[in-house]
C-alpha cells in the first residue's frame, strides 16, 4: 500500500498527475452516465415507433443487418400498398414459379421502393419488362432501406441462400458509403441501434456530433456525399470484390449499376465526377460489370432539378424507376434468359 501511494502520491508532481487522472476518470464516466441516460430516452420512442402500424423492420440474427424487413407485414401508406412476404423481401409472392431464372435487385431504400406503390418500384417495372407473367423469369427485390455495402454482401448471401438466383445487379446509391458504428453511419442508425445497442453511448453521441456537423442543410447534397465517400471508399470498395467473388463461386453474374444522384449538378456538371470516376475504375480493375447511365437522368445541358426522375429526397420518382429499370435490362443483356453457368454469353456494358 505504502508502495502505491509512493508512486500515486510521493512528490507534488505526482499528486498532480493522479489527481488529474482521477478528474479525466470521473469526467469521462460522468459523461458516459448522461449518454446512457439520454438514450434511454431515444430508446423508449423507438419502442414506441415499433408498435406503430406504419413500422415494417423487425431484429435480424445476423449482428451485421441488425435489422430486416418484417415477414408477412402488409400496410397501406397513403393509398400505396407495401407488401413484405415470409423471406422478409418486397414481394406479393413467396416463392418465384418453378423453373423461372431469378434476377435479384440489390439495393437500398432506393431498389425498395422508399414512398412508392408495389408495382412503382424498380424490381417491379424490371419485371414488366423482362417477363410480365414471372412465368420465365422472376424479379426479386432485395432491397433494404438503410443498407450499405457491407449490408448488401451479407444480405446477399442470407437471402440467396433461400432463392439461389440466377443474376445479381446491386444498384449503387451515393449514399451507399455510409459504414455503421463510425461517424460516417448516416441515416441508418436509428435502426440498427434500435435493434442492436451499444455497450458504450459517449463514443456514440459523439459520432452523431460529427456526423451532424458535417450533413449541412442541403441534404442529401454534394458536400455530404463527398464526405462520407472520403471517409469510407478505402473500407467499403472492397466489399464489391466479395460480392463478385461469391457470386462467381455460384456461376452467376454480378452487375452495377452506379446510381446519379439528382441533387449533386453544379452549373451545369455532375459534381460527384471524380468520385463516380474512382468507383468506375476499382471495378473495370475487378472486372466487374458496371455502369454509370448519367446521361439518362440530367445531363451537363440539362441540370436535374429533381422533378423529373427524383423526389426531394433524392429518391426516385416512378418514373425514375422506370428509367433505372431500362437501364438494368440493358446491363443485363442475355443474363436475363439464360440460366446458371451460361453467363459469358450474355452481353455486358461497361462504362
Amino acid at each position: 500500500m505504502s508502495i502505491v501511494r509512493s508512486i500515486l502520491l510521493g512528490t507534488p508532481a505526482r499528486k498532480r498527475m493522479t489527481l488529474l487522472a482521477f478528474g479525466v476518470l470521473f469526467a469521462v464516466i460522468g459523461v458516459e452516465l448522461l449518454c446512457q441516460g439520454a438514450f434511454l430516452v431515444i430508446a423508449a420512442n423507438w419502442r414506441k415507433t415499433r408498435t406503430e402500424h406504419m413500422f415494417y423492420f423487425a431484429r435480424s440474427d445476423n449482428p451485421v443487418l441488425a435489422y430486416r424487413l418484417m415477414p408477412g407485414c402488409e400496410l397501406s401508406i397513403e393509398n400505396r400498398r407495401l407488401k413484405i412476404n415470409s423471406r422478409s423481401i418486397r414481394d406479393d409472392a413467396d416463392d418465384p414459379p418453378p423453373g423461372a431464372r431469378k434476377v435479384a435487385v440489390l439495393g437500398d431504400s432506393v431498389v425498395f421502393g422508399f414512398a412508392l406503390d408495389q408495382d412503382e418500384t424498380i424490381p417491379a417495372c424490371l419485371q414488366r419488362m423482362l417477363d410480365p407473367t414471372a412465368q420465365r423469369v422472376k424479379v426479386l427485390n432485395f432491397g433494404t432501406p438503410g443498407y450499405a455495402l457491407r449490408e448488401y454482401d451479407e444480405s446477399l448471401r442470407e437471402l440467396d441462400a433461400v432463392y439461389k438466383v440466377d443474376a445479381v445487379v446491386c444498384v449503387l446509391n451515393p449514399n451507399d458509403f455510409t459504414l455503421r458504428n463510425t461517424m460516417y453511419e448516416g441515416g441508418d442508425n436509428g435502426l440498427n441501434k434500435m435493434f442492436r445497442r451499444p455497450v458504450l453511448m459517449s463514443p456514440y453521441f459523439f459520432s452523431k456530433l460529427v456526423y451532424r456537423m458535417n450533413k449541412g442543410a442541403d441534404f442529401p447534397g454534394l458536400g455530404w456525399y463527398q464526405w462520407i465517400f472520403r471517409g469510407t471508399a478505402s473500407r467499403n470498395l472492397p466489399y464489391f470484390i466479395s460480392m463478385r467473388d461469391y457470386c462467381r463461386a455460384r456461376g452467376i453474374p454480378f452487375k452495377v449499376v452506379i446510381m446519379p444522384s439528382g441533387r449533386v449538378w453544379r452549373e451545369g456538371r455532375y459534381g460527384l465526377e471524380g468520385e463516380v470516376r474512382r468507383i468506375s475504375e476499382f471495378l473495370g480493375a475487378a472486372e466487374i460489370p458496371h455502369t454509370f447511365p448519367v446521361d439518362r437522368f440530367g445531363g451537363p445541358s440539362e441540370p436535374n432539378d429533381g422533378t423529373m426522375f427524383y423526389d426531394h429526397t433524392d429518391h426516385f420518382t416512378p418514373r425514375g424507376c422506370e428509367e433505372m429499370a431500362r437501364v438494368i435490362a440493358e446491363l443485363l443483356g442475355r443474363d436475363a434468359a439464360f440460366g446458371p453457368g451460361q453467363a459469358g454469353a450474355a452481353e455486358t456494358h461497361n462504362n
